[in-house]
């Protein structure tokens, strides 16, 4: 291992958050998954049989004792919605690279989640909480843009975005590991790669046990605070062949069903995961929030992602602002909650932002605390005291302005788009607003089937384009009704104008 002595503050993001009371501190795990679109399990879907969804007992059981958020909404890729979630930002405000697109470790190293801007993760470190960040973290790939750098006492995972889930190597640099096992303790910073220990393994596997040795080691004698970021089911399709050959049966197609088998793997990680809580102690004052990161992977019907993640019965996916790639699978789980609302499903408007509001609100003892630097509110807060809200009024899905063709390489094929992408999309209300040039393009992210083009687009949709939509009307996006509606587009016009005035111009930290 190397060894640093420079002062760290670590930070981590996940897609389900776990807090346990620790006195007057709860401990918190959140738990975040990669890629699982809104048609893919069935607690986003009650009213349809389970048989068309993968086997997920643990989170069917969970969101039915909790409170179910049906409109919760991340950003539209991996890296924006965990920025969003340690910072309380839109991406916007954090830098123009993690404003479009996820952060592209080979072609651009330097990029990150500069230290300007202050993580859930380092608040929490000085307010007493052990935190340790586990899985996919993608905010960085050097010191000190680490976990370990960023408020977290431990980091055992993956800096980039995907890798091979049992030789931990990076894809399209077979020589390169990427399992690592970092520490921050009072004796310096130490840096580890885990890659001969752990080849073999199925990361899904490394990081619940991983999960389930911090809290055995914490044995609730300190806050905790957990951040469990799950790369699946993200692609490569790599379910383990127990979990493939047992489970889902009920899923005749066979990439289907290898896909499934991905999540239930998890589901049964996040099983193993309360066990050891309750084992502990922990678990009777435990929240347990859990979201994911952006919607499945998505191509046209004809073309599809090896991967055969659904967002159905929503438009688009992953890398769009359609509800499809930005509605998050999300619930809040806890004894403490408030027995009227256990079993609850709300529709109130909410962006990943809040839930960043929300930890600062449990670890400060349950006080709210306005941080005017940041674009989170208190309506998730106010949702698990019981109090009645419609939510957000508005939430800027996007605000991408002039992406040079050279800075659309890692997402798209620049060879078909002429022009720097620069766009805009705001919900107001039930009115959602797309506006600007690049919109015609729904960049894809994973490996597609020999013969598909790396480009994909709507032909419906000019490449300059102004839409409007009416999510409480039309929630499947099927009209546009901006020419019906004039007043309106200019009233979310003014709303986006008033939020380029804070967009920063620079790529990564200055």
């Amino acid at each position: 291992m190397k060894n640093s002595t420079n002062p760290v503050c670590t930070l981590m993001l996940i897609l389900v958050i776990v807090v346990v009371s620790y006195g007057e501190k709860p401990h918190i795990v959140v738990i975040l998954l990669d890629d699982l679109g809104w048609g893919d399990i069935s607690i986003s879907n009650p009213l349809l049989p389970k048989a068309k969804f993968a086997e997920t007992p643990s989170l069917e059981k969970l969101s039915s004792e909790g409170i179910t958020l049906d409109n919760l909404y991340s950003n539209s890729m991996c890296t924006p919605t965990r920025a969003s979630l340690l910072t309380g930002k839109y991406p916007y405000r954090i830098n123009r690279a993690i404003s479009y697109s996820v952060l592209a470790e080979r072609l651009w190293p330097e990029d990150g989640l500069g230290l300007e801007h202050h993580l859930i993760s380092e608040s929490l470190q000085h307010r007493g909480y052990s935190g340790h960040a586990i899985g996919k973290w993608h905010l960085g790939f050097d010191p000190p843009l680490t976990p370990v750098d960023r408020g977290f006492n431990s980091f055992y995972g993956l800096y980039t975005g995907m890798f091979d889930y049992y030789t931990h190597k990076l894809l399209n640099e077979p020589f390169t590991n990427d399992i690592h096992h970092d520490v921050r303790n009072t004796s310096g910073v130490f840096y580890g790669d885990i890659s001969n220990e752990t080849r073999g393994i199925h990361a899904t596997d490394l990081f619940t046990q991983r999960a389930i040795d911090v809290i055995e080691e914490n044995d609730n004698t300190a806050p905790l605070f957990l951040y469990l970021a799950y790369n699946a089911p993200h692609s490569l399709l790599q379910p383990h062949p127990a979990v493939l050959a047992n489970r889902n049966n009920h899923i005749a197609d066979t990439e289907a069903r290898k896909y499934a088998a991905m999540i239930t793997q998890v589901d049964d990680g996040i099983s193993r995961v309360v066990d050891a809580l309750n084992r502990t102690h922990m678990l009777d004052n435990t929240y347990i929030i859990f979201l994911s990161d952006n919607g499945a992977t998505w191509t046209p019907e004809d073309c599809w992602d090896f991967v055969g993640g659904r967002n159905k019965p929503y438009r688009g996916g992953k890398t769009t602002n359609f509800e499809g790639g930005i509605k998050s699978v999300s619930f809040i789980w806890s004894p403490l909650l408030p027995a009227e609302l256990q079993g609850v499903r709300s529709s109130a408007l909410l962006h990943v932002v809040d839930v960043h509001s929300l930890l600062e609100y449990l670890t400060l003892g349950f006080k709210e605390k306005v941080n005017k630097d940041v674009d989170g509110s208190n309506h998730l807060i106010q949702l698990i005291e019981g109090k009645s809200t419609n939510g957000r009024e508005t939430i800027l899905h996007a605000l991408i302005t002039d992406v040079p063709v050279t800075r659309q390489l890692y997402y798209c094929t620049s060879k078909n788009i002429s022009l720097p992408f620069n766009y805009s999309v705001l919900r107001h209300g039930s009115f959602k607003l797309f506006m600007g040039a690049g919109l015609r393009y729904m960049c894809t992210s994973d490996t597609l089937r020999d013969g598909c083009p790396p480009l994909q687009s709507h032909p419906d949709i000019p490449d300059s384009s102004v839409l409007l939509f009416n999510i409480a009307d039309d929630p499947y996006e099927t009209t546009n009704i901006a020419s019906q509606h004039a007043r309106e587009v200019r009233e979310m016009t003014a709303i986006i104008e008033g939020y380029k005035k804070n967009t920063v111009d620079y790529w990564y930290s200055p």
